[in-house]
């Protein structure tokens, strides 16, 4: 109540002007929050369509990469399938199967521990013949006859050696029951003179199923951070017999020599991962310091535990997926099957493609950096606007007010002059009007509806003083007299405003009077 009396005691020209000025300031607020407000939605959402649309082409990118390198896998490991059927096809033919008799006529058989020097080169030490395969059997001495027979036609598989032998291969060979006899080419003497191929992976399980072609799981090569895989088929004879098996050692450094090569973005990568045991062959230089041989589900080092990595393998192919890998580095990868047999349930190989986070993200980080810097630079430009605005209005008012107050100011005065006298006869006594008319410019309507209205209070007070009222209504003297005697600031005796001056005498007067 306080503030709203001070208020009412102001000239009308500061009541105008503060109303005004704070109404403006008000609205000048309101535009600020509303500008807040709506740079705020718009950063986030631009933010959030940057981010759906960055992550959408991620996605489509990397999966649209895992799917050629995936295929290319395939396509390479496929290849190699062929290679060993048609190995195995040919050796089954140099051995009399499904022929009446050998087709060629194989050269005398040479062993691993009786390679001519005519023949050989010297690799790291050790004594090679590309001329020619060699034989093994740790029952050389005592070979039965069935052993003889085989080795006398397997030595045809030695003029064909040389023609089928690639840079990937590192070892070709074939391996028998009938006296664990093994024949294999590059030619050179073994070390190991007991060495029996039936205990081995490649032999064992291609005689468990001697429909299919095996692939090996990865193992390292003699050269450091070489990758190589053992591809076998069983060898049957004319009745579809077991009757050996044939192999190839192949390395990956042309897969991996791709898969390497591939950077994405900054320093994004591809992993090529075993689907059996989970070995991870294709990797980068960062990932290097976790070991030689890695899994991709051994949590410590990768961050994607066991139940982690099956999840991720039974997900759809092709996703976006998220995962924490070593460092706690955050990935965004797409997951892709590598399927070289015909059989496209059969999986060999994972294909994973991965990008740092951090660097998807990017352009979203200094999309925010940059909304940040124009954010600032928007908002005070629309409070310097908002500011502006405020003083020109402020201005504006300010000469509106001051036109507008002195006739509000005229209008109060006769008004208060016209009140103090309404109890009294001849209330419009010592009004005048003549100053108004000069301001019917600023509010017409106003000041004319005033005037309309002082002239009605007039006709009416010439009525009723030229009427005959006779007991219908109280006499003046009835009226006012119980006044007269009273100090107020007009009665029938005074009609000036009082003085102090004159007044306080009088007021002793009565106060005598009223005593005696």
């Amino acid at each position: 109540m306080r503030i709203r009396e001070q208020y009412t005691k102001w000239p009308v020209s500061t009541q105008l002007v503060s109303t005004f000025i704070t109404s403006s300031l008000i609205l000048v607020g309101i535009l600020i929050i509303i500008t807040i407000f709506q740079l705020d939605w718009l950063r986030n959402t631009t933010i959030s369509s940057t981010r759906t649309v960055i992550h959408h082409n991620t996605r489509k990118h990397l999966s649209n990469l895992g799917w050629d390198e995936a295929n290319f896998t395939s396509l390479s490991f496929n290849s190699f399938i062929n290679y060993i059927n048609y190995q195995k096809n040919l050796d089954e033919l140099m051995l009399g199967f499904g022929s009446s008799s050998p087709p060629i006529k194989s050269d005398d058989p040479i062993w691993d521990d009786a390679i001519p020097d005519t023949i050989t080169e010297t690799i790291n030490g050790t004594a090679y013949t590309y001329e020619s395969g060699v034989f093994f059997s740790k029952y050389k001495d005592s070979l039965s006859s069935a052993g003889e027979t085989l080795v006398n036609l397997e030595a045809a598989m030695d003029k064909f050696y040389p023609l089928i032998f690639r840079e990937y291969f590192t070892l070709i060979y074939s391996g028998f029951e009938t006296d664990e006899i093994l024949h294999y080419y590059p030619g050179y003497k073994s070390t190991d003179r007991t060495y029996s191929p039936l205990v081995n992976e490649w032999y064992y399980k291609a005689k468990d199923h001697p429909d299919s072609v095996i692939i090996t799981e990865p193992y390292q090569g003699t050269t450091e951070g070489t990758w190589m895989i053992t591809i076998s088929q069983a060898i049957l004879d004319s009745s579809d017999n077991f009757y050996g098996v044939t192999a190839v050692d192949i390395t990956l450094n042309n897969i991996m020599s791709r898969l390497n090569s591939v950077v994405i973005l900054d320093s994004g990568f591809i992993l090529l991962i075993t689907a059996g045991e989970g070995f991870v062959l294709s990797r980068p230089k960062s990932w290097m310091i976790l070991g030689e041989e890695l899994k991709i589900y051994d949590k410590d080092k990768t961050g994607i535990s066991q139940k982690k990595w099956w999840k991720l393998t039974n997900e759809t192919y092709g996703d976006l997926l998220e995962f924490t890998g070593p460092n706690s580095t955050d990935y965004y990868a797409t997951l892709h099957p590598v399927r070289p047999y015909n059989d496209i349930q059969n999986i060999t190989h994972w294909i994973m493609v991965c990008a740092i986070k951090s660097e998807v993200d990017k352009p979203v980080d200094d999309m925010r950096d940059d909304f940040s810097d124009t954010y600032v630079e928007i908002f005070w430009i629309v409070i310097s606007i908002a500011i502006a605005t405020f003083i020109l209005i402020s201005i504006l008012l300010l000469f509106a007010a001051e036109k507008v107050a002195t006739p509000l100011q005229l209008l109060n005065s006769i008004i208060l002059k016209i009140s103090s006298r309404s109890l009294y006869p001849k209330i419009l006594k010592g009004t005048s009007l003549a100053g108004l008319n000069k301001y019917t410019e600023y509010m017409e309507g106003l000041i004319n509806a005033f005037i309309k209205k002082i002239k009605r209070i007039d006709e009416k007070e010439k009525k009723f003083d030229k009427f005959v009222w006779g007991t219908t209504r109280p006499n003046d003297h009835f009226l006012f007299n119980e006044w007269k005697d009273k100090l107020y600031p007009f009665n029938i005796y005074k009609d000036k405003e009082m003085s102090w001056r004159s007044t306080i005498p009088s007021l002793v007067k009565v106060s005598i009077m009223s005593k005696t």
